[in-house]
């Protein structure tokens, strides 16, 4: 994710959204942007750190589990959008946890 704040260049162009890099405040207006992400969702547990976040969700049906998230990350991709930040999916992993029967059954399915 990228840090942003709007200024206008010239008259005729579209307002050009960024802090420069290296920049004393730009950590600082990251953190301040991206805080209110964790009032997207109440299905979602959100930590973050830094630069970070890490979403976490459990269910005790993976069919269940796999409609909440989905559904939680569409909203998410709509409050990016708003806040005109985007998604590095390159660094975006997920994982599945759960007990040895819960992973046999995904692995069979």
């Amino acid at each position: 994710m990228s840090s942003k704040i709007c200024t206008k260049n010239r008259v005729n162009q579209a307002p050009c959204c960024r802090v420069p890099q290296g920049s004393i405040l730009g950590p600082k207006l990251f953190l301040i942007y991206i805080n209110d992400i964790i009032n997207t969702s109440d299905m979602l547990k959100f930590i973050l750190f830094a630069d970070d976040t890490t979403i976490l969700c459990s269910h005790h049906n993976l069919g269940d589990l796999v409609k909440i998230v989905n559904a939680e990350l569409e909203i998410l991709c709509n409050w990016f959008a708003v806040y005109k930040l985007s998604l590095s999916v390159a660094k975006t992993n997920y994982m599945l946890l759960g007990s040895e029967y819960f992973a046999c059954t995904i692995i069979s399915s």
